[in-house]
């Protein structure tokens, strides 16, 4: 068995199982199963998996795509346009509250996906039957959060870079502001929050590192030595291992967190 992974035609990257005895190079457009719908993707590359695979609902590579699937592909695009149409047409007419993001049909034209966002529970049953009617296809409703609509529609972060969940991050966890807290981040929505609203994802990135870090260094208020003597810390720097100190002086000196000595343990320490 091998992992793969694919570019889907809706620019959506995923991982896949492939059989061995399929043999894809990177470039091959294959079609693969993902939650029951048929897609065509484009393998960028290749991993030999030794052993049973643990996770049996990945997607799977089924065959190499033939001239038929491309012309199917291709023709869909139109088709999609259409569904979507027909889509927001009946949102309208029962009035629902949701947001519809995107309406795709499945390679074979079986099934459609029709993404959207809700702020409370919405009654689609009436809208699914007549849109089954009418497309002739089975309908597949999917709910998505703030964090997967960002995934879903893209863009670029404040780091200058497309988001995260768009380009790789494929589960986004929750993030609480523990994680901003303890880089020592201004706690304000400009600087914690991505463009979904909610907290950045990369504020998990490096939090073992900081919580990892801080644990070396006496928080503010303890008594410590000093190559300048005795005092108290009143701000530290984990990035640098860098702590201010405050001595009986007034004076404020800064030293390496290896050049401490905590005098005496203190609540918070």
């Amino acid at each position: 068995m091998k992992v793969v992974h694919v570019n889907t035609d809706n620019h959506k990257k995923l991982l896949c199982l492939c059989p061995s005895e399929l043999m894809v190079r990177e470039g091959d457009l294959c079609v693969i199963e993902i939650h029951k719908m048929l897609e065509l993707a484009r393998v960028f590359c290749i991993r030999e998996v030794e052993g049973e695979i643990a996770d049996t609902d990945m997607p799977r590579v089924l065959r190499y795509a033939s001239e038929q699937d491309r012309a199917m592909a291709n023709e869909n695009l139109r088709m999609n346009k259409i569904a979507e149409q027909t889509c927001r047409a009946k949102v309208m007419k029962y009035n629902l509250n949701m947001n519809i993001l995107n309406v795709r049909y499945s390679l074979d034209r079986s099934t459609i996906l029709i993404t959207f966002t809700a702020p409370e529970y919405v009654d689609f049953k009436e809208m699914v039957k007549e849109l089954t009617a009418e497309l002739s296809a089975r309908i597949q409703m999917r709910q998505l959060g703030v964090r997967d609509e960002a995934g879903l529609l893209g863009g670029i972060g404040v780091c200058g870079r497309v988001l995260c969940c768009t380009k790789w991050l494929k589960t986004p966890e929750a993030v609480n502001v523990k994680a901003a807290r303890v880089q020592g981040l201004v706690i304000t929505p400009s600087a914690v929050s991505g463009l979904c609203g909610r907290l950045k994802c990369c504020l998990w990135y490096e939090y073992d590192q900081y919580e990892e870090a801080i644990k070396q260094l006496p928080v503010a208020g303890n008594r410590v030595r000093c190559p300048h003597g005795e005092g108290f810390v009143v701000a530290r720097d984990v990035l640098v291992n860098k702590l201010k100190i405050r001595l009986p002086d007034n004076r404020e000196v800064t030293c390496g967190g290896e050049e401490i000595e905590l005098l005496e343990d203190q609540d918070g320490n």
